[in-house]
This record gives structure tokens, sequence and C-alpha cells, in this order.
């Protein structure tokens, strides 16, 4: 847990990734926290960053507000898992330029064995899984107040790009998102099938006594058995 120092300033780095990266070099070389203290400000940072993004996602229509969250979580994400690595993950190497001396100083403090180095990657792995998990609640959420086939197709073009982005970091969310979109789809497709199979059966309902009817009666049946419509009234 953050103490009341860490979280001060947990409130003044919840800016754009390159004053983290700055922040987090001379933390490191001033011995301000020690390695895990200075990781779990680094990715808390980027948390409370990436709320403050989402959270200005309030009120958009579910159409516009997955659009605009798959490009906040693309991003941030991609940047977080490629900076951390560079940061607490990378020995620096004697023909670095100076342009990033202050990355290579970082990483010279935090460096350390094999098994550190693991430690590391779980953590990172840790706080990436959590951010991908709520990021697949909002969607199945979302989706919910989406009710045309144009626009299910746009979003899921989108979320693929989304998960083919992250998946260069190694964090694939198309196995997670697809069955979301697939239930979606099957769920508009039975309303519409059942929304038409009520129809058809009002229509039929006036036409009961002609002979032509029943063998459409008996299709209309056979839908309704099958994908659990109405009984027929009357």
């Amino acid at each position: 847990m953050l103490t009341g120092k860490q979280k001060q300033y947990l409130k003044a780095l919840a800016v754009q990734l390159p004053a983290v990266v700055r922040a987090v070099g001379l933390f490191a070389r001033l011995r301000v926290f020690t390695p895990l203290q200075t990781r779990a400000l680094f990715l808390a940072c980027r948390a409370t960053h990436l709320r403050t993004l989402c959270a200005q996602l309030d009120g958009l229509a579910p159409y516009s507000r997955i659009a605009r969250l798959n490009d906040i979580v693309r991003t941030t994400l991609f940047d977080v898992a490629t900076q951390y690595r560079a940061i607490f993950s990378v020995a620096p190497s004697s023909s670095s330029s100076s342009s990033s001396s202050s990355l290579s100083s970082s990483s010279s403090l935090l460096a350390g064995s094999e098994d550190e180095q693991q430690q590391r990657m779980l953590q990172l792995h840790a706080w990436l899984v959590d951010r991908c998990e709520w990021y697949v609640r909002e969607l199945r959420v979302l989706l919910g107040g989406v009710a045309d086939g144009a626009g299910l197709a746009s979003l899921l073009e989108q979320c693929m790009y989304t998960g083919a982005s992250l998946a260069r970091v190694g964090i694939d969310l198309r196995p997670r998102v697809a069955p979301l979109f697939a239930a979606r789809v099957h769920a508009l497709f039975r309303a519409a099938l059942l929304h038409s199979d009520e129809r058809m059966a009002g229509g039929l309902h006036k036409k009961r006594r002609t002979g032509i009817t029943k063998p459409v009666e008996d299709e209309a049946a056979r839908i309704r058995k099958k994908y659990g419509g109405p009984d027929e009234k009357g």
C-alpha cells in the first residue's frame, strides 16, 4: 500500500508518460523509494492516468464510448508495457547515446538478478491482466447498447486492431473480445427472429380459418419450439 507521501507523488504524476519516465529516473538516482515501491508507484500512476482518461467518456453513446475506449486502452497499455520494460528490465548498454542517459541510469540502478527480473515482469503482467479484465467487463456492458449490425461490425474491427497492436507487447485481447461480439450478434438475431415470429403469428391468427395457412402455422410452431418464442394465443 502506498504511504501518504507516495500518494502525493501519485497525484502529481497523473500526467503524460514522458514526465513519469523522468520522475522514475530521478527517484532511482536519489533512492527515494525502494525498487519495488518505484515499480508500484509507476504502475499506480499509469492506472490513475487511465482512469482519468476513461472518466471523460461518461455520457457518450455506447458506440462512441467503445470507439474512444479502444483508442485509450490501446495507446496507454502499449506505452506502459514498453516503457516499464525499458526502465525496469533492460540493462544499459555502453554504447547508449546521451539522449537516453536518464533512462540508462534508472535501469542500471534498478537492475538485479534473473529472479528479480522475473518478478518485475510478473508485476507488470499482473497489472496488465487487471486492466484487460476491466476492459473486457466494460466492453461487455457497452455492447448491450449497440443494436445495429453495421455498428457491431465496425466496433469488432476496431477491437481486433486494438488486440493486434497490444499483441506486439504480449497482450492479445482478441480471444477475449471475439466471444462478446458473437454473443451480442446471437442475441440480436434471436430478438429479430422472435419479433418476426410474433408478427407472423399475429397475421396467421386473422386467417386461421383458411386451409392454406396450416403448413405455415406448423412451421411457425416449430420455430417457437426451437427458439423459445411465445405461444400463439387463441
